[in-house]
């Protein structure tokens, strides 16, 4: 399973779809219908209980950095303010925003506009800074780091816990195989763009490094 990067919840008066957006694209993983029949809700039911029940599945769900709440009406305005009445950590990740439809259809259109992507530029560049930071931090205590060429014979036997690669690199064989050999021994692969300064610091230690499993003598 990957970790998302951020999570969407398209939420109308029908019903709530929440996704998960991966470095490859977009996963719906929960559809949670809100019962209502025209203007009311059955057999006692309230939009409450929606809301309890769309809350339920996201504690249960990895939100990544961010969790974009979306649709065409009211109800994400009003399911942000109840978040923050239950769950204030889940809150604490919501970004509120229209969009004209709900359901995957309106997940796209907010990542393919303006909203999706400051979120995901967001989200990522935090990811990323914080990652090559740890790096940063790890080489000045002399810690469970390794960067520029050692990092490959390392991959190989197993011992990469996190691979840090820039955008560069990953285009190079060198690259494409350390990724590879990361991969199979169940590493962690974070690609840090170099439009950002987290970024360029990467490049300057040879475009890869890795926190290790074990520090090597």
């Amino acid at each position: 399973t990957h970790k998302p990067v951020i999570a969407c919840l398209a939420i109308d008066d029908e019903e709530a779809t929440l996704a998960h957006v991966l470095q490859y694209g977009v996963r719906e993983m929960a559809v949670i219908k809100s019962g209502r029949q025209g203007k009311m809700f059955p057999g006692g039911r309230t939009k409450e209980d929606y809301f309890e029940e769309v809350l339920g599945k996201l504690r249960l769900s990895d939100l990544g950095e961010m969790l974009l709440v979306l649709g065409p009406g009211f109800e994400k305005d009003e399911f942000a303010a109840y978040a923050r009445g239950k769950a204030p950590d889940i809150a604490a990740k919501i970004r509120v925003h229209g969009t004209s439809q709900a359901g995957m259809a309106g997940i796209t259109e907010a990542l393919k506009g303006a909203a999706g992507a400051k979120a995901l530029e967001e989200s990522r560049v935090g990811v990323e800074t914080i990652a090559v930071e740890r790096v940063l931090e790890e080489i000045a205590k002399g810690g469970k780091v390794a960067y520029g060429p050692e990092v490959e014979s390392l991959a190989a036997s197993g011992a990469v816990e996190t691979l840090l690669i820039t955008d560069l690199a990953v285009r190079t064989e060198d690259g494409e195989r350390i990724m590879k050999a990361v991969d199979q021994a169940r590493g962690k692969v974070v690609v840090v763009s170099t439009h950002h300064d987290a970024g360029k610091k990467l490049k300057a230690l040879g475009g890869v490094a890795a926190i290790l499993r074990y520090k090597t003598s």
